[in-house]
């Protein structure tokens, strides 16, 4: 039983040295290096539910899909209220990050929304 112990913590502490590194590291500079403006024309929004979570994806005119989550690192904890402002039909300039990465379901995140067109 302890060597079950110990390997467990073995496997924590390697979790924490590469997740953290991960997260403060290379997630800003993902985040930064991929922002972007874009205008888009919302033409469908839905609720993805997963598990105990879930999550807000707009549909544009031209064919991109957008999430709407919260995230921390971007202090956005917001993503209910966006998803209540955007409304079928209009358009809207907002502030993303991200690459849509069909492989592994990722999306652009809409970290805010400017304006009403």
């Amino acid at each position: 039983m302890k060597k079950i112990a110990k390997d467990m913590v073995a496997v924590l502490v390697l979790a924490l040295l590469v997740i953290v590194p991960i997260e403060f590291f290379f997630h800003p500079i993902y985040r930064y290096s991929t922002a972007r403006d874009v205008t888009i024309t919302v033409i469908d929004k839905q609720y993805v539910k997963k598990s105990n979570t879930g999550y807000y994806l707009i549909f544009t005119k031209h064919h991109d899909v957008f999430k709407n989550v919260d995230s921390w690192v971007n202090l956005k904890f917001n993503s209910s209220s966006i998803y209540g402002k955007l409304e079928k039909g209009k358009t809207y300039r907002v502030h993303v990050y991200g690459w849509r990465i069909g492989f592994f379901s990722l999306y652009p995140n809409i970290v805010s929304v400017y304006t009403k067109q």
